[in-house]
């Protein structure tokens, strides 16, 4: 029996434990996100509206880190659709990413409980991008080995992917910059991210990979 034949399957299979491991994390990392988000009150006291008001500081880094993760999930999840095979490198590579993303909810935590500060907004502004540069990193580390990925992508999409990929990174960079005079603004940057790549996504990337 030729040993051999058993390669693609372990390979196949090698890959399909990284993707599940990768969405574990990330579940776990979103639902952290939500226990940051509580009253300030005794039990005995009576809910105010003003209390709830001052929860927004709070509510706009989880709205934010929410927003974010499942953004990064779902490029994730468009990089793996059409890797189809890895190696210890990029296993390293996604593991980097996966430490990022376990270590949101600590940023996000210190975000909202020093919303508008210079520190606090950097350190989340770094985390997000380290996020975005580990994702770029898989994709770069792909695009120039055409046996790791599906051959029906076309050479042109990769290239397209890339840009597409690195607009996050831009976005992070531009909001790095004003972390250092406007701290608030910086952070309402982020959000303008899925935007950002929304736009390029409908312009470049034609219809059928869209799916």
């Amino acid at each position: 029996m030729d040993k051999s034949a058993n390669r693609p399957k372990e390979k196949d299979l090698n890959l399909d434990r990284i993707v599940f491991f990768s969405d574990a994390v990330v579940a776990i990392a979103i639902t952290l996100l939500v226990l940051d988000l509580k009253l300030d009150i005794a039990g005995s006291q009576t809910v105010r509206w003003a209390d709830i008001g001052k929860l927004l500081p709070q509510f706009a880094a989880f709205l934010l880190s929410f927003i974010l993760v499942a953004l990064f999930w779902i490029i994730h999840n468009q990089i793996f659709r059409y890797i189809k095979r890895v190696d210890e490198r990029l296993v390293w590579i996604n593991i980097s990413w996966l430490f990022f993303i376990a270590l949101l909810p600590f940023s996000a935590s210190l975000l909202s409980a020093h919303f508008g500060e210079r520190v606090a907004t950097m350190v989340y502004v770094l985390n997000t991008l380290g996020i975005t540069a580990c994702q770029n990193f898989i994709w770069d580390y792909v695009a120039v080995r055409p046996d790791y990925l599906d051959g029906e992508i076309p050479e042109r999409q990769v290239k397209i992917y890339q840009i597409y990929f690195n607009v996050g990174m831009v976005n992070g960079l531009i909001a790095i910059v004003f972390t250092f005079f406007a701290p608030t603004l910086a952070f309402f940057i982020l959000f303008t991210r899925p935007m950002m790549m929304a736009i390029y996504r409908r312009l470049a990337l034609p219809r059928r990979l869209k799916r």
